[in-house]
């Protein structure tokens, strides 16, 4: 399954690089247009969003574009603004529980079967 993670801050992409390891099926980018190009056209993927990136792109935008692409895919938001849950499959929320919890949440949602 393919995991896409799409965060305006590097050093969020960092971390989760050092908590997933290297996999050969992880795109790591700070870039909402290459993160929808990533998707799938018809296999499963797990694409971990952010809320915030620039005027054109947010989370929603994002959620929408790759469901739009692949609906068989489960899109989570990783943030700090916790508004409109309903557009996601899940949200993780990174600063109102540890640092811990949150990295369980995402390898809880990548892992392979």
């Amino acid at each position: 399954m393919k995991v896409i993670i799409v965060q305006r801050h590097q050093h969020i992409i960092d971390e989760l690089k050092v908590l997933i390891g290297e996999r050969s099926d992880v795109v790591f980018t700070t870039n909402p247009r290459v993160a929808i190009g990533a998707v799938p056209p018809s296999e499963p993927y797990v694409l971990i969003t952010g809320m915030v990136f620039d005027k054109v792109d947010d989370g929603i935008n994002i959620c929408v574009a790759a469901k739009g692409r692949n609906p068989n895919g489960k899109v989570a938001l990783l943030t700090t603004m916790t508004s409109h849950e309903e557009m996601f499959d899940s949200v993780i929320d990174k600063y109102e529980q540890p640092k811990k919890v949150w990295h369980k949440q995402i390898q809880d949602l990548i892992k392979k079967d």
